[in-house]
């Protein structure tokens, strides 16, 4: 594609993300940032900061309760989860820029192509990456912390770094247990034996920090929990993985053990299928694809993890094959350009007839299963690339 083209192609999406977003920003933005809010000015009146009597409910553990509280103590919460924000941001970017040129060199990757196509797409996919960015949740910008510190890791495979690594999962994992699952990046940054100890010790703290609460906090952890169910299997607020689509037919049992049989045929797949094409399974271009595997792994994810699930699939594909990658984005931009123009289009009441248009989250799964049959298939042109 010659850079005319590239310059055509760049405006038209920058100009549909633009009309896109300001669509999206006009009913509301960081609206998650008063719910901290309030559950914060509750606590700290002696009140119910695990109130479910409204619409937005605080259903983070009781320490994370705290840590705002403290927060709230230096400065005004909003902009120090703000600061905090932007400051995860810049991290995660500077680090993931810097592993993407180290991998360039390695691999002297040759290509007109900007992080320009991983990023907008990206974010416009089905609408998630704004609505992430847009509710202000610190799920999106924990992410960030962790996959910074991992990136920054793996350039300085050290036992500091390592440890930092460590840590961010840690203090993640107190906030929403599955970020755990970031442990199997460690298999990149040590041997085996290692792996198996840090990852042991890292999930039995998790665990202990999070059972000590009962204890110590048993009133504010009994609401908490409450809150919690209240929210995940009261309200069916379960997200868009396989355990969430499938609870509403076939409840907890069936649809956590169709989650987990599923993950691990597909991981059985994505083993298969790298050895076949040639690939080490520690490859540095391989950990875009283990991130995204990691992602999907959460019974419950959110817009928030299915953003960082898009960008690292298309980071694989930019990273092995660029020329199947880009006909790859473009057609799961097409996709998912879908749930956005009908959003639009249900504002202005043109879409009352079709229903189906409405379950956004349907045309996002639709999109991403098209990208993932994109993203095997490409391996298959690799060699000859």
């Amino acid at each position: 594609m010659n850079e005319k083209a590239q310059s055509l192609y760049k405006f038209i999406i920058l100009c549909i993300s633009t009309a896109v977003f300001y669509a999206s920003v006009k009913s509301g933005l960081l609206w998650d940032l008063s719910v901290y809010d309030r559950a914060v000015y509750d606590f700290i009146n002696n009140d119910f900061p695990y109130r479910t009597d409204i619409s937005l409910q605080f259903v983070y553990h009781p320490y994370v309760l705290m840590m705002l509280d403290s927060l709230r103590k230096v400065s005004a919460l909003k902009p120090m989860l703000m600061l905090l924000y932007l400051l995860a941001t810049i991290f995660f970017g500077k680090q993931l820029f810097q592993y993407v040129c180290l991998i360039k060199q390695k691999e002297k990757l040759t290509t007109s192509l900007s992080i320009f196509w991983l990023i907008v797409p990206s974010i416009g996919f089905g609408g998630a990456g704004i609505v992430a960015f847009q509710t202000g949740n610190m799920t999106l910008f924990l992410h960030f912390l962790v996959l910074g510190a991992f990136f920054a890791a793996k350039k300085n495979s050290t036992c500091k770094f390592i440890f930092l690594f460590q840590c961010s999962i840690l203090f993640a994992a107190i906030v929403k247990p599955y970020y755990l699952a970031y442990l199997i990046l460690l298999i990149y940054l040590t041997d085996y034996r290692r792996f198996t100890l840090l990852t042991l010790i890292t999930v039995s703290l998790a665990a202990v920090i999070w059972l000590s609460a009962s204890i110590f906090t048993p009133n504010l952890y009994e609401q908490f929990v409450t809150s919690l169910a209240h929210q995940t299997l009261g309200k069916g607020d379960l997200g868009y993985a396989i355990f969430g689509l499938l609870r509403p037919f076939t409840g907890d049992s069936i649809s956590i053990l169709v989650h987990v049989a599923v993950m691990l045929l597909v991981l059985m797949g994505i083993i298969v299928f790298i050895k076949q094409e040639g690939y080490d399974l520690r490859s540095e271009k391989i950990i875009p694809l283990v991130i995204a595997f990691i992602i999907f792994l959460n019974p419950r994810m959110k817009e928030y993890d299915f953003i960082i699930a898009i960008f690292f699939s298309y980071l694989f594909l930019f990273l092995v094959n660029q020329p199947v990658y880009l006909k790859a984005v473009c057609l799961s931009w097409g996709i998912a350009t879908v749930p956005l123009f009908s959003a639009i289009a249900i504002k202005l009441g043109l879409m009352e007839p079709i229903k189906i248009l409405t379950a956004q989250h349907h045309f996002q799964i639709l999109g991403f299963l098209v990208l993932s049959v994109f993203l095997m298939l490409s391996l298959k042109f690799t060699k000859t690339s």
